[in-house]
């Protein structure tokens, strides 16, 4: 194209010189750029299009204010390698035009041989070819400096007005990926398109629930409140064919009332007995006891000549049960009490005149009445290990009538109590006890564990420091937990703890000698990701030796998940080994590179004094501009 173009211009040249002849021989042999220009500006524009991807498009090149032109050479940038010119013509007479294709462009060569083009309006129609691409790509258009002139080869500086080729993208999916769906969640097939990469989404019904085979208990009954048993979703909480479990109802200690008021002859008492499952107080009414009549009882003394009055009085309260009057007519006898009997000792009464007391006779004695029993009064409390005592006092001498027993109380089972943690090598052993007596009640095993915390080793050079990464593996779920560590405090220093990635915020317990612990918590979740838990930092001392950062916990109290059940770990150690300094190693991560030389640029301009034994690159005991020299020198592998 280019060896084209030159024998274009060659040509266009010799035309010249006869054109400019006969221009002269017009006027007054003068030539002027008007006498071939005029006053136009040629202008050269490419239309706005719009396109889909692999299609072809048709842009028009359009000539403007043309003073006239014998050759154009026009490079157009397309923009992206992924759109090429596929054609290019011209409808103007006596014009001819020529393309070649480049790399994410293409030239135009128009030439009008022997005399200037001067049409305006359509100068090409250009057809492009759009391949794999979507968006705007602009079409730029450009001429170098004699690229454009006319018959008398005088150069013509166009104006030139890029085009805009808006693409868009049809759309060509493939598979990108499957999220399977769960019987609480739909899924989807997912496509990208290969040109935009835009996703297309294909929706997967949820799965049907998988029920448990049996009805499993959602909700326990207790003493007053229903409960509740359904088929359960193994995989989430979806119930079906819910029934209904009847309440349990209270429980009580034989006769185990404690009276709160006292009945009497005409009003009722209280008395209310607890629960032992619930401690719920139940109360109960107790019956109004009703008169113990008693025998007669001069009220108004008389004589035989006067009237007077006998009473009947109940024994318990003394209240007057009835009353009689006796006419004067004589002496009225009859047995009298003149002493009342009591649970604790015999009464008496007398034949006598029972309205003057006069003409006494003989005398019997009154048997003792019997205890009034009262309500059952617990005495000592039964536990689960021994029985209690039931004891019933006379209301009136509050002597004990009767004793009971009361039977033992239920063991009450405590949380599980860890005997042998599990590991990843054998089951271990735990217990349920007794919360009151300590008693074991059951024995369990406890399955292995898989899931693991260990610490990465790391390597060191002598007083510089080293960091420990502690992760967590085939992670079971736990919402609180205690990571111990127990390290050599005569060669490690402890410089604090880092939170990785899973864990977010921690809290460091106060560290003792060589050892300190991590802590982990979640009010209401989860730690179920595997990964980077937490970052210790020590210094080594100027004389560590090889140290052991040894990881362990309480599998007793220091894993738990968010329902308060233990969780077990296997827990793996770390070692930090000991080794040489490295001569240029200024940071102290055991290799030299322009951070270091960064660094002891920073400490000879007194900015920082961190720096390691290594900074020392030259080894003369000292560090000065020497050791930057050295640096520099090992950086450029000029140094050994």
């Amino acid at each position: 194209m280019k060896k084209f173009i030159a024998l274009l211009m060659s040509i266009i040249m010799v035309l010249t010189f006869s054109s400019v002849s006969v221009i002269a021989a017009n006027d007054d042999n003068q030539v002027d750029v008007k006498d071939v220009l005029g006053d136009d500006v040629l202008s050269v524009s490419l239309a706005n299009v719009t396109a889909n991807s692999h299609s072809d498009v048709t842009v028009n090149l359009t000539l403007s204010g043309n003073p006239g032109f014998s050759v154009m050479i026009l490079s157009l940038d397309h923009g992206s390698e992924a759109i090429t010119l596929k054609s290019a013509t011209t409808n103007i007479d006596g014009l001819t035009l020529e393309y070649s294709n480049q790399k994410g462009g293409s030239t135009l060569a128009f030439y009008h041989l022997g005399s200037n083009c001067t049409e305006v309006g359509t100068l090409a129609t250009l057809t492009f070819s759009i391949g794999a691409f979507s968006g705007d790509a602009e079409i730029v258009i450009s001429a170098e400096e004699g690229d454009v002139c006319n018959a008398a080869a005088e150069i013509i500086e166009p104006e030139l007005t890029n085009g805009l080729i808006s693409v868009a993208c049809a759309h060509t999916y493939v598979f990108k990926d499957r999220v399977e769906p769960s019987c609480s969640k739909t899924g989807a097939i997912n496509y990208e398109c290969t040109i935009c990469k835009a996703i297309s989404t294909t929706v997967i019904e949820k799965a049907a629930h998988t029920y448990s085979s049996e009805k499993v208990v959602v909700l326990e009954p207790d003493c007053d409140t229903e409960g509740k048993k359904a088929y359960k979703c193994q995989f989430c909480s979806a119930l079906k064919d819910e029934e209904t479990i009847a309440a349990l109802g209270h429980k009580f200690a034989d006769d185990s009332y404690i009276v709160t008021k006292e009945e009497t002859c005409t009003e009722n008492g209280s008395k209310y007995r607890v629960c032992y499952v619930c401690n719920e107080h139940v109360t109960e009414e107790i019956a109004a006891l009703g008169h113990d009549e008693g025998t007669w009882r001069i009220t108004t003394p008389g004589d035989c000549t006067e009237v007077g009055k006998v009473s009947r009085y109940c024994n318990r309260c003394d209240c007057v049960l009835e009353e009689k009057i006796k006419e004067q007519s004589g002496h009225f006898m009859g047995w009298a009490v003149t002493v009342k009997p009591t649970c604790t000792s015999v009464g008496k009464e007398e034949y006598m005149c029972l309205i003057c007391g006069g003409e006494k006779g003989n005398s019997r004695t009154i048997a003792k009445l019997d205890h009034v029993h009262g309500e059952e009064v617990v005495a000592k409390e039964p536990t689960c290990s021994q029985k209690g005592t039931l004891e019933i006092h006379c209301k009136v001498c509050d002597e004990v009538c009767e004793t009971k027993e009361i039977d033992t109380l239920p063991h009450v089972k405590n949380s599980l109590t860890v005997i042998t943690a599990p590991t990843s090598e054998a089951e271990g052993k735990g217990e349920y006890r007794c919360k009151e007596c300590n008693e074991t009640l059951e024995e369990v095993t406890l399955d292995k564990v898989y899931g693991e915390i260990y610490a990465e080793n790391v390597t060191a050079s002598l007083g510089n420091k080293a960091s420990v990464k502690v992760f967590i593996k085939n992670n079971s779920g736990f919402s609180a937990g205690i990571v111990r560590i127990r390290y050599d405090e005569t060669s490690l220093i402890f410089d604090g703890v880092k939170a990785g990635e899973i864990t977010g915020d921690i809290t460091v317990g106060t560290p003792a000698i060589g050892e300190i612990a991590v802590l982990l918590s979640l009010s209401d979740a989860e730690y179920t990701k595997d990964g980077l838990m937490f970052t210790i930092n020590f210094t080594l001392t100027q004389d560590a030796d090889n140290g052991k950062v040894e990881l362990f916990y309480d599998a007793q109290t220091d894993f738990a998940d968010k329902v308060g059940n233990r969780v077990f770990f296997n827990m793996k150690s770390a070692e930090i080994k000991i080794i040489d300094c490295v001569p240029g190693d200024v940071n102290g991560d055991l290799k030299v590179d322009t951070t270091d030389l960064a660094a002891i640029k920073l400490y000879l301009a007194a900015l920082t004094d961190d720096v390691s034994a290594g900074a020392d690159a030259n080894v003369d005991g000292k560090i000065d501009t020497g050791d930057l020299a050295t640096l520099k020198l090992m950086l450029a592998g000029l140094h050994k």
